[in-house]
């Protein structure tokens, strides 16, 4: 990370508190959802749940890494459309829900002070904001111009990829009560996903 001006400032931020800054800018936009879903699981009363849902969705990041081998395949396509098409839901929304799909129902829904039937909804907005942390955590981190990137993430991408697990969350409800299909439960997130991303061009705001 180099030193950069800040736009409220004259002076340059250099080193230690630069990195300091852009953790924070980076962590920052998850704090009023993740408060709102504090105080839902709080009032639920089964609060414990709530960090093994976000490690869940933290580790889900890692597992759509292998998607990247498919790069030289978008990149490879011509045609604008096709190509934000393939980006948007082969590169991002079909290896991100259905990672976020199996450490769902097998690391967050498997806790013991989960109640599938009463906390699934809830548990799917926190394995969101697990995933959208670790995500904003790389694109900000990662960029010159970090602070915009953070600022336009809080209104766009952290909510969208919490409500991507609200809506899992509450598909996967569904299943599980036989009410609904599992095809849903993982179809329903992608399209979201994917219409969310395709008007990007590519998944870097994802």
């Amino acid at each position: 990370l180099q030193a950069n001006h800040l736009p409220w400032q004259g002076l340059p931020v250099h080193g230690f508190p630069l990195r300091v800054l852009i953790v924070t800018a980076a962590f920052a936009p998850a704090l009023p959802i993740g408060t709102l879903l504090a105080a839902i699981s709080v009032r639920r009363g089964r609060p414990s749940y709530c960090p093994i849902a976000m490690i869940a969705g933290a580790l889900s990041v890692f597992c759509v890494f292998a998607a990247l081998l498919l790069k030289p395949v978008a990149d490879s396509i011509t045609t604008p459309w096709a190509n934000s098409l393939f980006h948007a839901f082969v590169l991002a929304a079909v290896p991100e829900e259905a990672a976020k799909l199996c450490l769902f129902l097998g690391i967050a829904l498997r806790h013991e002070d989960v109640d599938p039937e009463q906390d699934c909804i809830v548990a799917g907005g926190w394995l969101g904001l697990g995933f959208a942390l670790v995500e904003n955590f790389f694109y900000v981190s990662q960029h010159h111009e970090w602070l915009a990137v953070a600022g336009m993430r809080m209104e766009t991408a952290v909510p969208a990829h919490v409500a991507f697990g609200l809506t899992m969350g509450a598909l996967v409800a569904r299943a599980r009560n036989g009410e609904g299909s599992w095809a849903a439960a993982i179809g329903v997130p992608v399209l979201l996903h994917g219409l969310y991303d395709w008007p990007l061009g590519t998944p870097d705001q994802a």
